[in-house]
């Protein structure tokens, strides 16, 4: 039987995209989802080698994200865990929405709670 669903409809068209963002070899990036609702989906290692990149391809995004999947990050430095806090931060500003992070290993969640806490005593 041919013919569309509502969930194809839901899923296809102007309304559905996705975009890889940023690539460094070690951490990619990937814009998908709704155009008002996206997901930035990371995938790889984020550390020093890459965070100021990542970060600086975060500003290019236009449109307004709601998380961040973290699924695939298998590795967070003290320099990679910044970089997400600053780019929670850089999309909260540009959307007035506050970010989900999402599928956060209990190492990179770890890893991320030590540099708020760090950088809140040197505050």
């Amino acid at each position: 039987m041919w013919g569309m669903s509502s969930r194809s409809v839901r899923l296809g068209g102007e309304h559905r995209r996705a975009r890889r963002i940023f690539d460094s070899g070690l951490v990619r990036a990937t814009l998908r989802g709704p155009v008002d609702h996206a997901v930035l989906d990371l995938e790889g290692e984020l550390d020093f080698s890459s965070a100021e990149a990542l970060v600086i391809a975060v500003r290019s995004i236009e449109q307004p994200v709601a998380s961040i999947d973290m699924q695939h990050v298998d590795f967070i430095d003290i320099a990679g865990a910044r970089a997400l806090n600053e780019i929670v931060r850089l999309l909260e500003d540009a959307g007035n929405i506050e970010i989900q992070l999402t599928g956060l290993s209990s190492n990179v969640d770890r890893v991320r709670h030590l540099v708020d806490a760090r950088d809140m005593v040197h505050a």
